[in-house]
């Protein structure tokens, strides 16, 4: 940016500049002053702002997609597709991560009446998305709410995604590259033969190395 001072020690200050100066492995944002100086342009003042040392970023693994999930009116707790995380620098700390359920549609075959979840989620009790790393032990990690997914008998839904506002980054839950498995803790559906068609979860995670 072209500077607004007219004058430093009797010399027109001509730019101040904020550059990115590589110094070993950190990276500075340096501030210069340059002014004229015969028909160059020399340096005259420096001043170190901030130090860049970290690399913020955003990463996402899903777990592999199946055919359908089936929630009857008998609470069962359904093994899910596991999420492998890949990738991340070594050194990476995992900050924030979130899951969602995706699925193509939602359909009722029951036969008989409306269908949707039955009852809300009893944290760490029922009608709850558990995630755990391998070997580890389970976190809540999706809470529902009553009659999430209704759908007419016969019909069909279509276009779901189902965010939830749970963080599972820490100790003992997300922590960076590894395989997560996930658990849907005593589903339960008003009737029989709920599906979700095409399902799979996403894992969006916010990191720092």
């Amino acid at each position: 940016m072209a500077g607004a001072v007219t004058s430093w020690k009797d010399t027109d200050i001509l730019d101040l500049l904020t550059i990115v100066r590589n110094e070993g492995n950190a990276r500075k944002i340096v501030q210069e002053t340059t002014k004229a100086d015969g028909d160059s342009r020399g340096v005259v003042q420096v001043s170190t702002k901030d130090s860049l040392t970290k690399l913020y970023g955003h990463h996402a693994r899903r777990s592999y997609p199946v055919e359908v999930i089936t929630l009857n009116a008998a609470p069962t707790t359904l093994a899910l597709s596991p999420i492998t995380v890949a990738g991340l620098p070594a050194g990476t700390t995992i900050r924030h991560a979130f899951l969602s359920l995706i699925c193509r549609m939602v359909d009722n075959l029951s036969g008989i009446a409306e269908n949707s979840l039955d009852q809300d989620s009893v944290p760490g009790v029922s009608q709850v998305i558990q995630i755990a790393p391998s070997g580890g032990v389970w976190s809540d990690a999706m809470y529902f709410v009553d009659q999430l997914y209704e759908v007419y008998i016969g019909l069909g839904r279509t276009g779901y995604k189902y965010t939830s506002n749970l963080d599972v980054a820490g100790a003992g839950k997300v922590t960076g590259n590894g395989t997560y498995t996930l658990r849907w803790l005593c589903s339960k559906a008003k009737v029989d033969f709920l599906e979700l068609r095409d399902a799979y979860f996403e894992l969006e995670m916010e990191f720092e190395v």
